[in-house]
């Protein structure tokens, strides 16, 4: 008997025992007081077990198995999932199983498997389906979620050598073996999840309309096949992404109809369907000669001769069915607009008045010179450059007056920086020093940003002797009332000695204070170029990349990631993902960027 057994057994018989009894267990400290004061007995452990026993085999005689039972299962008012889940871990503890473990794995020989419980919940819901359905009892009953079968049905014949033995045995029973899993897995999805609810209402939709072009709100018999749809394109979309391979759902989708998932518009493929339902129809048979087509099909059909070279080879094909080829769309094409000769040469002539007034034809769109609208003309030839539709005689005679007339960067840069030579260069052509503080600003911000500029940019500063080391002059500011010094650096002094960086979490308090608002307060501050030249040195010696050029989220995961494979411990799947992705996508990252990611062991490579 254990010791706290029969400790117990003395304070519920205390009344009982014999005089001498009660003496020797007052010189263990069990006094009459304390005994009165023990707590009534509990519920037999043995009893306990029992009844948990019972209600396992109670639970697995109903549902078929015990892996069905998740932590949160309560059955017949008691808490089973919580309890197989302790003697899951229990079993991992104990070197020899206790008696009702042995019952527990006569009743399950799966009810603790060594792969995870989730898939033995998803194998055990299929095989129960599949019984069902070869003894005629659910062929119109499938559950909710069946369609994700396909996927993890999916999984298993693409890792099929990767399973435990046992899984594979598992897996044969319901008819997934060596040879199906490698030559056949689609014959087999097909053969176990081919009429869950959403293939079943895509088959019955394509059977009538021969697509799968579904408006987004279809629900046809009160199923929404559209949306279910729209969730398959988008989850193939993402598999693709991540694997490289097809969506198991899309392999069966496209069985029904090949562009049930286009790289085009649905719309474009409805209007399609739409067309070649009418051509098929009409006694004729041609795209170009279908009677009482509705306005919306037509003008349709217009567009795509219209803009067939711009089309996809795939929709060329499909255009081909419909009766629209290259020849016909070439004898569609309307005839290029003309513009009148007068109309080009009073543009060129007021983009030369205003250059030699101004220096530039950068001009704000509402800019209208001797009545001429200047802006709107300018932006639409930089609207047609940008379309490739400019002619180049056209082109050469802008760039002959303004070689940045249609800059590469944003207009507004082109702007702000023809207003800050305006302001610089005095009437002798000598750079002014004393500049207003907003143009000193701009002038700090492209500093500090001169290696993400664009060579024609740096080029045009340089112009103006303003480099990345120039000094820039500014006008004193107005006196002010004085203000403390922030505490701000000295807890960021602190964060930083334990830490080793300046990038925490935005809700960060170092010792009470908001460090981490503060932090990004100071970014903003360097962004618009008004942060003291003191603070950003200070910051900037504590961490050089306190405030990056990339992406806050980046830098703060950077760090994580280094943080974990410094510590020696294995990095968790979603720094893994992390990481592959910085992999595939090397040709876009910041060079240094690439510094850092190399300093930490991840380099441009193919993803692991």
């Amino acid at each position: 008997m254990l010791t706290g057994e029969w400790l117990y057994l003395q304070c519920t018989d205390y009344s009982s025992l014999h005089p001498q009894q009660r003496r020797l267990l007052t010189d263990i400290g069990l006094t009459a007081q304390a005994a009165g004061s023990a707590r009534p007995r509990r519920t037999s452990r043995t009893a306990g077990i029992d009844k948990a026993v019972d209600c396992a085999r109670a639970f697995a005689a109903e549902h078929g198995c015990l892996a069905l039972a998740t932590k949160n299962i309560s059955y017949q008012g008691f808490l089973l999932g919580k309890w197989l889940t302790a003697q899951r871990c229990l079993t991992r503890r104990q070197d020899e199983p206790g008696a009702h473990l042995q019952v527990l794995d006569a009743i399950d020989v799966w009810w603790n498997p060594p792969w995870p419980l989730a898939w033995q919940r998803t194998w055990h819901r299929i095989r129960a389906h599949a019984r069902d359905r070869h003894q005629g009892a659910a062929e119109r009953s499938w559950p909710d979620g069946s369609d994700s079968w396909a996927t993890w049905l999916s999984v298993q014949c693409t890792s099929y050598k990767q399973l435990h033995p046992q899984q594979q045995h598992l897996l044969a029973e319901i008819g997934i073996t060596a040879e199906t899993a490698a030559a056949r897995p689609h014959e087999v999805i097909a053969q176990l999840c081919g009429t869950g609810p959403g293939l079943a209402h895509a088959r019955t939709y394509a059977a009538a309309h021969g697509h799968l072009a579904t408006p987004l709100k279809a629900c046809p018999e009160g199923f929404p096949l559209g949306r279910w749809l729209s969730e398959q394109r988008h989850r193939a979309r993402e598999h693709h992404q991540a694997t490289g391979g097809t969506w198991p759902v899309g392999t069966l989708l496209a069985a029904l109809d090949p562009w049930w998932n286009p790289t085009w518009s649905l719309e474009w493929q409805r209007n399609w369907s739409r067309v070649r339902e009418r051509s098929e129809s009409a006694a004729d048979g041609g795209g170009t000669g279908i009677a009482g087509l509705e306005k919306e099909l037509a003008d349709w059909l217009r567009h795509q001769r219209i803009g067939y070279g711009t089309l996809h080879p795939e929709q060329h094909r499909l255009l081909t069915k419909i009766g629209i080829t290259a020849e016909t769309a070439r004898a569609a094409q309307p005839p290029a607009p003309r513009v009148g000769p007068g109309l080009l040469d009073t543009a060129l002539a007021q983009a030369c008045t205003y250059a030699a007034e101004y220096g530039h034809i950068a001009a704000p769109i509402s800019t209208v010179l001797n009545g001429f609208p200047l802006g709107k003309w300018l932006a639409w030839q930089r609207r047609r450059a940008g379309q490739g539709r400019l002619s180049p005689t056209r082109a050469e005679a802008l760039t002959l007056i303004d070689p940045w007339w249609n800059p590469p960067w944003p207009l507004q840069w082109q702007q702000a920086y023809h207003r800050l030579r305006t302001a610089a260069t005095g009437a002798g052509g000598v750079s002014a020093t004393n500049l207003p503080r907003g143009f000193c600003r701009w002038i700090r911000v492209q500093q500090e940003s001169w290696e993400h500029l664009h060579p024609g940019q740096q080029d045009l500063l340089t112009a103006l002797s303003i480099t990345p080391d120039a000094v820039v002059g500014e006008r004193p500011a107005p006196a002010t009332r004085s203000y403390p010094a922030s505490p701000g650096l000295d807890h960021a002094r602190a964060y930083a000695a334990r830490h080793g960086h300046l990038t925490p979490d935005k809700h960060t308090r170092q010792d009470g204070f908001p460090l981490g608002r503060w932090l990004c307060q100071q970014r903003r501050k360097q962004r618009a170029g008004t942060l003291f030249t003191t603070t950003a040195a200070a910051l900037t010696s504590l961490d050089p990349w306190w405030n990056p050029p990339w992406p806050y989220t980046w830098h703060r995961t950077w760090q994580q990631y280094r943080a974990t494979i410094s510590g020696n411990e294995p990095a968790p799947d979603t720094l893994q993902h992390w990481a592959n992705v910085q992999r595939a996508q090397w040709s876009t990252l910041h060079p240094h960027q690439k510094v850092l990611l190399t300093a930490i062991g991840v380099c441009g490579s193919q993803p692991l």
